[in-house]
């Protein structure tokens, strides 16, 4: 849906390119450049096919990453994705002030004294704002225009649901790392302890301790540890069995 979308917005720029070159007078509101430039800012919406391999990364991270790089990295996609999703309303933003300024209407960008053509001034000013409506940070940029103030209000109920989500999910990423750190640490402590009453050497306790830190050797989760799979249906379980033991059966 989200291909269709996004091709579906490719196909509306390019006929508006092509209206944009002809010289019918019918067509002569889509060559404004102000309002083609601000129609550009569609194309950004490319960005929303990231959330779909957001999953598939996530799934070849934990096959290849040990667990606590695996939620380190969690973490880090989460704030990308924070970063991704202010960019876009960051430029949206951009997008209604020029749209304003262009109707003869005052916007943010003239209470601000902001030249259109320093874009970098502009950028880092509507970033500003996108971050601080998803944070309880102050800023002196304000709605003018009834479109910026409706705009802005539908960012604000965004923010309420996505900031409360993203804080949620990365204050679960760190519980999880410093409790998969806690446990790893009473297993080695449980190996020292073995080790020491026994009276073995340091030498041995040290090859032992570095092979077990080797992610090839981490233990996998067996099929009796999993609840959920006792509830599938026998016909999935049948399928489940010849993808885990097939590619075995063929190798030998």
């Amino acid at each position: 849906l989200i291909d269709l979308f996004i091709i579906s917005v490719d196909a509306v720029i390019i006929t508006l390119e092509v209206l944009q070159e002809s010289n019918n007078d019918e067509f002569s509101m889509w060559r404004s450049a102000r309002f083609f430039r601000i129609l550009r800012l569609l194309r950004l919406l490319r960005l929303l096919r990231v959330t779909k391999l957001q999953n598939e990364l996530m799934i070849l991270a934990n096959r290849f990453l040990s667990t606590n790089a695996f939620l380190m990295l969690k973490v880090g996609a989460g704030l990308f994705m924070m970063f991704i999703t202010n960019h876009i309303i960051a430029c949206c933003w951009y997008g209604v002030g020029s749209f304003s300024d262009a109707a003869s209407s005052r916007s943010w960008l003239q209470t601000a004294e902001l030249d259109p053509g320093d874009f970098g001034a502009s950028y880092s000013a509507a970033l500003h704002w996108s971050l601080t409506q998803f944070t309880p940070a102050t800023n002196n940029i304000a709605p003018e225009s009834p479109l910026e103030r409706v705009f802005a209000l539908v960012i604000i109920l965004l923010a309420i649901g996505v900031f409360s989500s993203f804080i949620a999910s990365i204050s679960s990423t760190l519980n999880m790392l410093r409790a998969s750190r806690v446990e790893n640490s009473k297993h080695y402590s449980k190996l020292f302890q073995f080790f020491n009453e026994r009276n073995l050497s340091v030498n041995l306790y040290g090859k032992v301790k570095k092979l077990l830190r080797n992610e090839h050797l981490v233990v996998r989760v067996q099929e009796a540890e999993v609840a959920l799979i006792e509830k599938i249906p026998e016909r999935l379980k049948i399928q489940l069995h010849m993808e885990m033991y097939m590619p075995t059966l063929l190798s030998m």
